[in-house]
């Protein structure tokens, strides 16, 4: 019998801060899918997510950022309102950034960049 593996969410659908997602298959499947991500994913995101913090701290001392208990994203904001002018040049510099106007109302989150954790540190 073929392998199948089903992954769904609504999360952003009902609302942007809920988390509601899903992995339908076999009990083995899942053990096995979980087993494979536990510690070694885990600790990779979190020194991924702790050297971001880091390069931020040291290059960009004047943006605020706290370090996010979970989840792939890091807001960084700023003292004044970038984050659009940012995402707009940041591809000419080979960087992409999610200016933090795209998740408010009314331009709520300019000063705010969303930056991903899941790059990890070059070096």
């Amino acid at each position: 019998m073929p392998t199948a593996i089903s992954i769904g969410s609504v999360s952003k659908s009902i609302w942007g801060g809920l988390r509601i997602g899903w992995i339908r298959a076999t009990p083995s499947l899942l053990e096995r899918v979980q087993q494979t991500r536990r510690p070694g994913t885990l600790r990779q995101l979190r020194s991924q997510r702790d050297a971001l913090c880091e390069a931020l701290a040291e290059h960009l001392p004047e943006v605020r950022t706290r370090r996010p208990d979970g989840g792939f994203t890091l807001w960084a904001t700023f003292p004044e309102p970038v984050s659009s002018r940012l995402a707009a040049i940041a591809p000419d510099h080979g960087v992409t950034v999610a200016a933090g106007r795209r998740f408010g109302i009314g331009g709520a989150f300019e000063r705010s960049i969303r930056l991903p954790c899941t790059s990890r540190p070059a070096g």
